[in-house]
């Protein structure tokens, strides 16, 4: 009976490394999966953070060509403006804004060189 008994305790003993075993082997499947996971998370958040760096380049030369674009129109527009004073002086008429702006630049040097309509305004 006692050979029974110690029996059954060793066999409960193994069922339960068995048990313990298997766990174990779960656990190390979970942590693969997980390491697998995160190593495709890894890889795709490369890739969006490559694409966003490309985005912003193009960005930022999509602004640098719509700013030169910007200062060429306005040099055009103050081209226009100048065209549209001559053919008033040219039908007789003087636009009050061009005495002004002239009565305010006889007290400073005028620059003939070209600039921005920003920079270099008859207001």
């Amino acid at each position: 009976m006692e050979l029974i008994v110690e029996n059954s305790v060793k066999w409960a003993a193994l069922r339960e490394q068995m048990r313990q075993a298997e766990l174990e082997l779960k656990i190390a499947r979970l942590e693969s999966q997980a390491k697998h996971e995160q190593d495709d998370a890894d890889r795709e958040l490369h890739k969006y953070e490559d694409l966003c760096a490309k985005l912003e380049a193009e960005l930022k030369e999509r602004n640098d060509r719509l700013a030169s674009l910007s200062s060429k129109v306005d040099k055009i527009e103050h081209r226009a403006h100048k065209l549209e004073w001559a053919a008033e002086i040219a039908k007789g008429h003087v636009p009050q804004a061009l005495l002004d702006s002239h009565n305010q630049s006889v007290d400073k040097p005028h620059k003939h060189k070209r600039t921005s309509s920003k920079a270099h305004s008859h207001t």
